[in-house]
C-alpha cells in the first residue's frame, strides 16, 4: 500500500484491479448528486475510493478496472483468474482489491470441507494465486458487512493477517455496532444502498491515511510464507494461471466462438454480466 501511495505522490500512474461479486460491482447502487446520476460500478465503493485517491494525488494517473461479477465466489474467481489478470486491461496491476465475503458467506461449499474450511482455503488459494500472477502488486482485502457474513468473516481475516495483507474489516465494524446495522448495512440484503458504498470508501481512505502516517515500514506480503492450509486442501481449488487458449465475454483479446446458426451476439442482458446471447433458434 505504501509503495502505491509513494508512486502516486510523485505523479506516477497506477492501475487498480477489483475482484469480487455483485456487491463489489455496485449492483443496486444508485445515487444522484451534484454531478448527476451514478449507478453500478461507478457508484460502487471502489470507484468512490479511487475518486478520493485522485483528489489526494492530483498529479497522478489512476486507472480502475472493476472485474467484479455477480454470483462469483472466491472459487469461481479462481477458475478464471489466469484469463482475468494475464491479458487485457487488467494485466500488470499495481494494486488488487479483493472483496469476496458476501458470495462466500452465501454460496461457498466444497465436498468434504466445512463451509468455514471452504471459505478459508479458497481465499488463501486466491491470495497466493494473485501474488504469483502479479508479484509486484499490492493486495488489499475488504471484509464486507452483510449479516450472513459476520460469523464467517474470521475465516478470511485470519488468512489475510497471516500473509500481512491490509484489511478493511467492515464486517467487524458492523458486528461491534449492531444497533447501527441499518445504517452500516441493509439487514439481510447482499446489496446495500449507495451510502454504505460511500461509508466503506471513506473508511478505506482513512485507513490509507493511517498507513501513510505510520513512521515504520510495513513489510509486504510474501508468497514464501508457509501456507495456513495443507497443500492437499489448497489443491482442491485449482486455477490455470497461464491458459494456452481462452474464451471470455469480458476479455476482447481472447478467442471468439464460431457461430454455426442463430443470431448470437455478445452483450449484457444484465449489468455486469456480458455473454453470447441469441434471441432466435
Amino acid at each position: 500500500v505504501l509503495a502505491v501511495m509513494r508512486k502516486l505522490a510523485v505523479g506516477g500512474s497506477a492501475k487498480i484491479v477489483v475482484l469480487g461479486g455483485s456487491f463489489t460491482a455496485g449492483i443496486e447502487c444508485h445515487h444522484t448528486g451534484p454531478l448527476g446520476e451514478v449507478t453500478y460500478n461507478k457508484c460502487a465503493w471502489s470507484a468512490r475510493f479511487v475518486h478520493w485517491l485522485q483528489i489526494a494525488f492530483p498529479s497522478a494517473t489512476i486507472r480502475l478496472v472493476n472485474l467484479a461479477q455477480g454470483g462469483a465466489t472466491t472459487a469461481v474467481i479462481l477458475g478464471g483468474l489466469g484469463v482475468l489478470l494475464s491479458s487485457g486491461a487488467a494485466s500488470n496491476p499495481d494494486l488488487v482489491l479483493i472483496d469476496t465475503l458476501v458470495n462466500d458467506a452465501a454460496d461457498a461449499e466444497h465436498q468434504g470441507l466445512t463451509k468455514q474450511e471452504t471459505i478459508a482455503v479458497s481465499y488463501e488459494q486466491l491470495l497466493r494465486s494473485v501474488q504469483e500472477l502479479c508479484p509486484s502488486a499490492a493486495l488489499f482485502s475488504l471484509l464486507a458487512g452483510w449479516a450472513r457474513g459476520l460469523e464467517v468473516a474470521e475465516d478470511q481475516r485470519r488468512v489475510a493477517q497471516h500473509y500481512g495483507i491490509p484489511v478493511l474489516d467492515w464486517a467487524g465494524l458492523v458486528k461491534r455496532h449492531e444497533p447501527l446495522v441499518g445504517e452500516l448495512w441493509w439487514p439481510n440484503k447482499p446489496h446495500p444502498n449507495w451510502r454504505v458504498h460511500r461509508y466503506i470508501a471513506d473508511a478505506m481512505a482513512a485507513s490509507w491515511v493511517a498507513y501513510w502516517n505510520r513512521p515504520c515500514y510495513i513489510e509486504p506480503s510474501r508468497l514464501s510464507r508457509e501456507p495456513l492450509s495443507p497443500n492437499e486442501k489448497l489443491e482442491l481449488f485449482p486455477t490455470c494461471l497461464k491458459p494456452l487458449t481462452a474464451y471470455s465475454a469480458r476479455q476482447t483479446r481472447t478467442r471468439r466462438p464460431t457461430v454455426l446458426s442463430g443470431n448470437w451476439s455478445l452483450y449484457e442482458d444484465r449489468p455486469g454480466k456480458p455473454g453470447w446471447i441469441a434471441t432466435v433458434r
